[in-house]
């Protein structure tokens, strides 16, 4: 499906934007991975190539001048009293071919975030980029990918949509990424999924068991299998992005997924 493209300010030319270099937007073809997760083979966002620009700069100006890096960033959820929850996560790329504009993020599904998003599957993001003077607030909806502890097969869990039971078994395309999340792992990440479940009181026995942990290497086949039965990888689905750049007089534009596959935006005073 192609979409058009819209900006609400006054100019006829797109050479206004300034930065506005992706092709879609002289294309009118702003098209996104859908809302399933599972066709992943499309143009990239309108937002990507401003969010790339500005993780290589970040990656550069950090003596990494061959990849795009991982980097931190804030993850906000509601919790079940309506209050938000914010918590530093890493991001761990994009699922599929780095186009579907899909943002991994990997957890512990003891942790309280897990009950958060099965309850309100929403989130916002924020990542600021210092080299770049660049900031990207997401929002939109999350889904999550984990094993199921009988059958250890990959489960998907959707509880936004209204067309499919919200815990299926996931594709083998989603499987393939979970699993590959979890082996690019270091052997020290992997066994942090086997320590006492995050915000346990510390206790003697707790205490013993990560020292245990502390000393070891790398797993075993035993940690192994723990370690994966508690590992979460989550797939952050962008509704809405906003881009400041700060730099000099600066620029704002937000991006909006209108409709399945298109995206829209606006520019704003930053």
């Amino acid at each position: 499906m192609n979409g058009s493209h819209s900006h609400s300010h006054s100019h006829s030319h797109d050479d206004d934007l300034g930065e506005v270099t992706h092709p879609a937007m002289h294309t009118n073809n702003g098209r996104r991975a859908p809302p399933a997760a599972h066709n992943l083979d499309v143009m990239p966002p309108l937002w990507l190539s401003f969010f790339n620009r500005s993780a290589t700069a970040e990656s550069q100006s950090q003596g990494d001048t061959n990849r795009i890096g991982s980097y931190p960033f804030t993850l906000a959820t509601v919790d079940e009293t309506g209050f938000p929850r914010a918590r530093t996560c890493m991001f761990r790329g994009f699922l599929g071919n780095n186009n579907s504009g899909l943002l991994k993020v990997t957890t512990d599904r003891r942790m309280a975030k897990m009950d958060q998003l099965t309850n309100k599957p929403v989130f916002e993001a924020c990542f600021y980029f210092p080299a770049s003077m660049t900031q990207f607030r997401f929002s939109g909806t999350v889904r999550m990918l984990y094993l199921d502890r009988s059958t250890n097969k990959v489960m998907l869990e959707d509880r936004t949509s209204t067309v499919m039971e919200p815990l299926q078994e996931a594709s083998n395309e989603l499987a393939e990424a979970f699993n590959s999340s979890w082996e690019e792992l270091s052997p020290a990440m992997k066994l942090s999924f086997c320590k006492p479940a995050p915000g346990r009181q510390l206790t003697d026995e707790t205490a013993e068991l990560l020292d245990t942990i502390e000393q070891k290497t790398s797993p075993n086949a035993d940690d192994i299998k723990e370690g994966q039965s508690n590992f979460v990888l989550l797939i952050l689905n962008p509704s809405e992005v906003d881009y400041v750049n700060v730099k000099g007089v600066g620029q704002r534009l937000k991006f909006v997924n209108t409709e399945e596959y298109v995206w829209t935006f606006e520019q704003f005073a930053p």
